[in-house]
């Protein structure tokens, strides 16, 4: 039996209209469970009845509770811009350039000129980058290789911003061109390997793997021989210093490459 204590704590457990569902568990009367459950009477059934309802009650609003917290860490995923004053570029469909700021969806040419020189200086220090730009693309216009630039080395739509408080934190390449752009690794910047650098075909591998595709699916995808694909995924596990396709997927989350 419990005591009154036990039993007052017991009732601050239990889910609104407990008393009609004890009533539909035992049978008994509402009035001779409240009585039971406030420490006048008592009554094993009615004590049991009441344990095993907080039980399921307290599991369920457990579960709540977790999923408020899951969607709450939804929110803080957004994308960086939504809900700051981050600036974040992305490409759309069509390739074109924006920037998301304070929650503001913008082309890239209409940001701010306080922002974009940042932008401006990194590719004026980047003369390889803009000589591809010239040379490869054929762009003379500087706007129209600011924003190619900008478009290319910080063009993932991701939880980061680009810009903010003045640094600046390009993206890693996830783009469909990676296997022939003239720019890669120039224009873009992959992450660096701890033990060499990877090739373009080992980056595409690394983000194949870390979408979960396995080294046959990899193989067709890429229209390369299964021995070609082993091949590469060694050479991959042998430059990130890894044992196994779960650590290179780890990798390219950290580098936020996926």
């Amino acid at each position: 039996m419990m005591t009154k204590e036990e039993k007052i704590k017991l009732k601050e457990m239990l889910p609104p209209k407990w008393v009609s569902l004890i009533v539909n568990g035992t049978g008994l009367s509402g009035s001779y469970i409240r009585k039971v459950l406030s420490g006048d009477r008592s009554n094993l059934l009615i004590e049991e009845e009441a344990l095993k309802l907080a039980k399921e009650y307290q599991a369920k609003a457990s579960k709540i509770e977790q999923l408020k917290k899951v969607d709450f860490m939804n929110v803080q995923k957004l994308p960086a811009g939504i809900c700051d004053q981050g600036v974040e570029i992305f490409r759309d469909n069509e390739g074109r350039v924006f920037f998301l700021q304070n929650g503001n969806k913008l082309p890239y040419l209409m940001l701010d000129s306080e922002s974009r020189e940042y932008f401006q200086a990194d590719l004026a220090a980047d003369k390889t980058a803009l000589a591809v730009l010239k040379k490869e693309f054929g762009l003379v216009e500087a706007e129209e290789q600011e924003e190619m630039f900008v478009g290319c080395r910080y063009g993932n739509l991701d939880y980061r911003a680009d810009l903010i408080e003045g640094k600046l934190m390009p993206d890693a390449p996830r783009c469909a061109l990676i296997s022939t752009c003239p720019g890669f690794n120039v224009i873009c910047r992959i992450p660096l390997a701890p033990r060499g650098a990877l090739t373009r075909s080992e980056y595409r591998i690394v983000i194949l793997i870390s979408l979960g595709k396995q080294a046959k699916e990899i193989s067709e995808i890429l229209g390369i021989t299964d021995s070609t694909t082993r091949t590469h995924i060694q050479r991959i596990h042998n430059k990130l210093g890894v044992n196994n396709n779960i650590e290179v997927a780890s990798w390219a989350h950290e580098h936020r490459i996926v």
